[in-house]
């Protein structure tokens, strides 16, 4: 705020009153300043803001993806502590809903799709296991953001040495 000094008490009533008043038009902001600030401020929060969602969406898809990525390595584990001859046709799945632990729920998130090839690369001994699991995309349970794919060769050590 302002006050007015002893010198302009001296003064007429009429003049007191118009200096006084060219201060205070002076003193504070007009609404057109205030409006330009509150919209600088607006557009500099509503980047921020921008900045932020992407980054929860972006932490959000490389989660899914790092938990898509232990659920086909936790499979092919699965696969590797089976006998070789329990590892067949009964071990093979199709878009095999799982939660994120790997356990078949209807509402899970994930897709699980497991292969075996048999005779891999036309020897008896090796079966090829792949696993797919179809990554969600954030908010859109039944729609995939990729896939993750990885596989392993298992030998049937029992017929390993005997010269086939």
């Amino acid at each position: 705020m302002f006050t007015c000094g002893r010198k302009q008490e001296k003064q007429s009533m009429k003049s007191l009153s118009t200096t006084c008043k060219a201060r205070a038009d002076k003193a504070g902001l007009t609404v057109i300043e205030v409006v330009i600030a509150l919209a600088i401020l607006g557009v500099t929060l509503g980047g921020a803001y921008a900045v932020l969602l992407i980054s929860i969406q972006n932490r959000a898809f490389a989660h899914d993806h790092y938990a898509a990525t232990l659920l086909a390595n936790n499979r092919l584990e699965h696969a590797r502590h089976l006998a070789f001859s329990e590892v067949g046709d009964e071990f093979e799945e199709d878009a095999v809903r799982i939660d994120d632990e790997g356990v078949h729920d209807p509402e899970g998130r994930f897709f699980r799709s497991t292969s075996v090839t048999p005779n891999y690369r036309d020897d008896h001994r090796l079966k090829e296991v792949e696993v797919r699991i179809q990554v969600p995309l954030p908010r859109h349970r039944d729609r995939a953001a990729g896939t993750i794919t990885m596989s392993a060769v298992l030998i049937d050590h029992q017929t390993e040495g005997n010269g086939d």
